[in-house]
Parts: C-alpha cells; structure tokens; sequence
C-alpha cells in the first residue's frame, strides 16, 4: 500500500487529474485525492 500511497502524493503534488483514471482501473478508492476543481 506504500506504493500505491506514494503514487497518490506524487500526482496529487502535480495535480494530475488522469490519476482518477488509473487509479478507478486498480480500483482504488483513493481517487478523491483527485484535483478535481
């Protein structure tokens, strides 16, 4: 889960909204880290 965590962070850091998208075929329910403004 660290890595997964880590990835979260990064994107989130860039701002990356096709985290969203990789994230949801993982199917993580992190993806509300997601910029979504």
């Amino acid at each position: 889960m660290n890595a997964q965590v880590r990835h979260e962070a990064f994107y989130a850091r860039l701002g990356f909204h096709s985290m969203g998208e990789r994230f949801m075929e993982a199917e993580i329910k992190h993806v509300l880290m997601v910029r979504d403004d």
